[in-house]
């Protein structure tokens, strides 16, 4: 894992009950009775990816203000 992805992983991702726990919650556990109900499909794939690659291009932004 690059540096840069070790401390994006570090800020965004691994705090569990976070912001980041709650945007999973809510994207994988739509319509489903918790987010670990909800089925592994290439759409569920894509949404988790949305996710994490909009986390990590706020994270980008407020890291390197232009």
């Amino acid at each position: 894992m690059s540096p840069e992805a070790r401390a994006f992983a570090a800020a965004c991702l691994a705090p569990m009950g976070g912001a980041y726990a709650e945007e999973i919650s809510r994207d994988l556990g739509a319509n489903q009775p918790t987010e670990f109900h909800a089925p592994w499909t290439a759409e569920t794939e894509d949404r988790l990816h949305r996710t994490i690659d909009a986390r990590f291009a706020a994270w980008q932004a407020r890291a390197r203000p232009e």
